[in-house]
């Protein structure tokens, strides 16, 4: 990194990776997601739904918050499959 080596684990101590498939449970609000991984208390109150059966947010609605989901860990890297798709 920045003509470094870098070892597996500080790689992995300091990334993180968003998924082009989302991996949330889509009987979850985005409040209930939010809240059960970090603790918070301002989200919305929208089912985030798989796109399928159950309706819920849309697609760039998905992509970022699977990206707010990662960021708030405080990652230093952050990997994407398919970051065209978010921008």
């Amino acid at each position: 990194m920045n003509g470094q080596t870098v070892s597996q684990q500080t790689i992995a101590s300091i990334s993180s990776y968003i998924q082009q498939h989302d991996l949330f449970q889509p009987m979850f609000t985005v409040r209930e997601h939010l809240m059960f991984h970090f603790n918070l208390t301002k989200c919305a109150e929208t089912r985030i739904g798989d796109n399928k059966q159950l309706k819920g947010i849309s697609g760039g609605e998905i992509k970022r918050l699977s990206f707010a989901s990662e960021v708030l860990t405080n990652p230093s890297l952050m990997f994407w499959s398919e970051i065209h798709d978010f921008l």
